[in-house]
This record gives C-alpha cells, sequence and structure tokens, in this order.
C-alpha cells in the first residue's frame, strides 16, 4: 500500500498558498466552487472573532489541476489561496514583526532557525496557512459524504458560556443548520446569544477569551484505525490533527468524566437486527483501542486565548529585549469558532485517509463496493 491521502500547504509567494492534495481517491464528484466554498467558511469564523474594525478577510480559492470534467482524477489536486490584494494580508505583515505572539511558535520558531527577527517566523506559522490547509479540505469532504460520513464541529465554550450538560449522546444529534446559522457557530440559540455578548463584553474589556469546541464525526463503519499500530490508531490520529488547529491545548474523546455512579459498567455493546453492534451510550466517544466502534466519534477541545490583553505584557520586543504587549492584529476575542473549522478541516483528512487504507487506494467505485461488502458482513454478524 501507498503512503495514503495526503495534504502539504506550502508559502508560494508572500500572499499566495499552494496546497496540493495527493491520494485522493478517482472519479469523487467536486465543483470548482467548492474550495471557495469551504474558504469562505473557515474564513467568516475568524472575521466574526475579531475586532469590528478587523480589516476584512477576502482570500479567493482556485482548483489549479487534478479535476476532469468535475470529478478527481488519478493525479495529485493542487488549491492555490489568493490573500493578495487583501487588507488582511496587509495587517497581518505589517504587525509586530519584532514582538512573538502569545500561544505561538514564533519564538522558538526564531531561535531555531537563528533568524535576525521573527518576521520570518510570523509568515511561517501565520494563519493564512491555517486558512488555506481548511480550505484544502474541501475534497477530503466530498469524498466522506460519497461514503456515508458526515463531519462537522460547533463551539461548546466560550469564556464562562458554555453548553449545558454536554456529552456524546448528545453533541452527535445537533443539526449542521443550527451550527451553521450561528455566529459564533453554536447550535444552541440561548447559549450562542450568551457567547455573542461574551465575546462582545470581551472585546470591549480587550480581554481575549478561552474556549473549547466539539468535533462530531457520524456515520463512520467500526474498524477504521489499527488496533496494533499507536502510530496508525484512530484516536492518536484524531488527536494530532486536532491539536495542530490554532492554540489549541487540550483533546479528550467521548464523556471524559462519565462514571458509573451505581455500580452497573458506563457502557455496553449491543446487538440490533437492523442497526448491527451498537453502544448503549457511547461514552467512549466512537473511538476504542485505537479503532472506530462505529458509533459517532465525538472529541472535544479546549481551546488558550490567542494572546493577554494589550495592558498585559507577556511577552518580548526583540529588538529592546523589553517586555512588551503580545500582538494581534485583528483583535480576535476567541479563536474557538475558528479553530474549531480548522480542526474539523483535518479530522475529515484523517477520516478520508482511514478509508483508503482500509478500502483500498483504487477509485471510487471500487472502494464503494468493498464498503458496502464489508458493512454487509458486520451487518450479518450482528444477527
Amino acid at each position: 500500500m501507498g503512503e495514503g491521502m495526503r495534504i502539504d500547504v506550502t508559502r508560494h509567494s508572500a500572499d499566495r498558498y499552494i496546497a496540493v492534495i495527493e491520494g485522493m481517491p478517482a472519479g469523487i464528484a467536486l465543483q470548482r466552487s467548492d474550495a471557495q466554498t469551504d474558504l469562505d467558511r473557515v474564513a467568516e469564523a475568524l472575521l466574526f472573532c475579531s475586532a469590528p474594525d478587523a480589516p476584512q478577510i477576502l482570500p479567493r480559492a482556485t482548483v489549479l489541476s487534478g479535476l476532469s470534467r468535475d470529478r478527481s482524477s488519478a493525479a495529485p489536486l493542487l488549491l492555490e489561496v489568493d490573500f493578495a490584494g487583501t487588507a488582511f494580508s496587509e495587517a497581518l505583515d505589517a504587525h509586530g514583526s519584532q514582538t512573538p505572539r502569545f500561544g505561538t511558535a514564533d519564538l522558538a520558531f526564531f531561535l531555531r532557525m537563528n533568524e535576525d527577527d521573527c518576521a520570518s517566523a510570523l509568515q511561517a506559522v501565520t494563519l493564512r496557512h491555517a486558512i488555506a490547509r481548511a480550505a484544502a479540505a474541501f475534497a477530503a469532504r466530498a469524498f466522506l459524504a460519497e461514503l456515508g460520513v458526515d463531519v462537522r464541529s460547533f463551539s461548546s465554550r466560550i469564556g464562562s458560556v458554555e453548553l449545558r450538560d454536554l456529552d456524546a449522546q448528545k453533541a452527535a444529534l445537533f443539526a449542521p443548520l443550527d451550527i451553521e446559522t450561528s455566529a459564533v457557530r453554536c447550535p444552541d440559540p440561548q447559549a450562542s446569544r450568551l457567547m455573542v455578548e461574551a465575546l462582545d463584553a470581551a472585546r470591549a474589556a480587550g480581554e481575549p477569551l478561552p474556549g473549547a469546541f466539539c468535533i462530531v464525526a457520524t456515520g463512520c463503519v467500526p474498524g477504521l484505525g489499527s488496533a496494533t499500530d499507536p502510530v496508525r490508531g484512530l484516536a492518536a490520529l484524531i488527536a494530532a490533527a486536532v491539536m495542530g488547529a490554532p492554540s489549541v491545548s487540550s483533546v479528550a474523546f467521548g464523556d471524559a468524566s462519565a462514571h458509573a455512579s451505581d455500580g452497573a459498567f458506563p457502557d455496553c455493546v449491543q446487538a440490533d437486527r437492523t442497526r448491527g453492534f451498537t453502544y448503549a451510550r457511547n461514552v467512549q466517544g466512537g473511538v476504542a483501542g485505537g479503532m472506530s466502534t462505529g458509533a459517532p466519534i465525538v472529541c472535544i477541545s479546549t481551546v488558550l486565548p490567542c494572546y493577554q490583553g494589550e495592558h498585559i505584557l507577556s511577552s518580548i520586543d526583540l529588538t529592546t529585549l523589553e517586555q512588551a504587549a503580545s500582538p494581534d492584529a485583528l483583535g480576535i476575542a476567541c479563536l474557538a469558532p475558528f479553530s474549531s473549522v480548522c480542526a474539523e478541516s483535518s479530522v475529515a483528512c484523517v477520516l478520508a485517509e482511514a478509508y483508503v487504507r482500509t478500502f483500498g487506494e483504487g477509485p471510487l467505485s471500487d472502494i464503494a463496493r468493498a464498503l458496502d461488502a464489508y458493512r454487509a458482513r458486520i451487518k450479518t454478524a450482528s444477527r
């Protein structure tokens, strides 16, 4: 078997990023506008959480190659994300090139690369790279949709406002439309309103907020991942993907605090003649021992504030070596909505690769036939 699916994002020029998507099965229905749709989605999530006077984020996505008659081909997909001429890009380049940002790798990158200042580090770990990578997941989403898999994310906490009594079962029931129509990507209308108020108060006070988000993947068959190779274990791959999103500090699967107060086991396997093998409560969050269980995959992640406030000297000026405020060109009040979309996109790529590794690297038609046969076999076993 080959290396499976892979996405590499590189900075082609000051404002242009190229994403190379390799290992994508041939025959997936893709519209060139799909990439722009995903790009707009992640850009809007960042813009809403920024200051009211923050520059507009208007990048453009162009599929350069890899499509044939609106379907993926055997060739790698090449996607260009262009920020040229946007006030957003200009603001990022002009802001704080001598002061490492809180919660980023700016200082460590500066020290490792032995640069004269951290301007190059700021460009290397910029938000533009995260936006471009999230947009590149459009093909993985389309592939998963063909297989009946849906990956979504939502904000579960902003500051002190959180979704009450959230567990793995409840998380899987939220409608995607309720998430996408919320400004803060929260499916509960009351909690969404309170989160917006918390963001407004944080902007006024100049105090960014921590937060949390939840990722849910439904429709996954059991057996994805590896129970023998810890590097290929599904939980490890998903956790690594989520931790790669901006300012994410932790990942937990399922109901991390679940316990049996009455002495009963917190979860149990059930056999259903129509649904196959199921779990009563999905306490494990759809992953156990490195493999998917067939239940919805649910993980909750916490997000650090992206800087420490303009009046808090949380960084250092590399020119004078004096304490300085951590810079922020956009005045971001909380990164949870933006990071959730970035992490969701990365998880979609992980699951797409897991399906390719499990059911073959051939065209979509071959993978679909193999998947149908697998589903029929495991359904028969439950009878």
